[in-house]
């Protein structure tokens, strides 16, 4: 193996800059800019889990965010990397 692939399998990992988001508006702004490529996406921490974030709303003053499977859930937080 040469020296550049051991340098880079040997490389830390780069970490995305992490903003955190809070209100609806928010969170689904950053999820259509996603969607033309801005960012790496918005994600949310539930139950010490990091899940993908595909739409947030707002039900009796709590905020909940839809993931994948369709499940809409409360979460710890929210952020939108890169």
């Amino acid at each position: 193996m040469n020296e550049r692939i051991r340098a880079l399998l040997n490389a830390p990992g780069s970490v995305a800059p992490q903003t955190m988001l809070s209100s609806t508006r928010e969170i689904n702004a950053a999820i259509q800019r996603n969607l033309g490529g801005h960012n790496y996406g918005v994600y949310c921490i539930y139950e010490n889990v990091k899940h993908r974030v595909y739409r947030a709303r707002s039900r009796s003053g709590r905020l909940e965010v839809r993931l994948q499977n369709n499940v809409w859930i409360t979460p710890d937080q929210v952020y939108v990397e890169g």
